[in-house]
């Protein structure tokens, strides 16, 4: 049992060779227990690497969740976990696990950055 309580679709790319071109290909789409907050001013200062990929900071969450997601590793094929929340898609960007027994974390859980993405990110 989750102790978040949004369903959020959750989707892995892979990137691949269509047609003679390589290109991102969704995965089969799944759902995930999270709960997501908008990024505050500070997430999206110095403790967040806001564009990967070469992307503009658009818009950063927060996503909390028990999870294991994708991170986008900049410089490579690389694409991290893409939630849909909001009405918009959003890219997992970095990873902050919490492990039971350090300071203020009761439960095992982890803490992601996700940036805003459009579907022309996504090709």
């Amino acid at each position: 049992m989750s102790l978040f309580t949004e369903k959020i679709e959750a989707v892995d790319y892979t990137f691949t060779q269509v047609k003679m071109k390589m290109t991102y290909v969704p995965g089969t789409p799944y759902i995930i227990e999270a709960d997501i907050q908008p990024g505050t001013g500070e997430d999206e200062g110095n403790s967040v690497d806001s564009s990967p990929q070469g992307r503009n900071e658009v818009g950063i969450v927060r996503v909390y969740t028990d999870e294991k997601l994708k991170e986008a590793v900049e410089g490579t094929t690389t694409r991290g976990t893409v939630l849909t929340w909001s009405g918009k898609k959003w890219e997992i960007i970095q990873e902050l696990p919490y492990k039971k027994g350090s300071i203020f974390t009761l439960v095992d859980h982890n803490k992601y950055f996700a940036q805003l993405v459009t579907d022309g990110d996504l090709t």
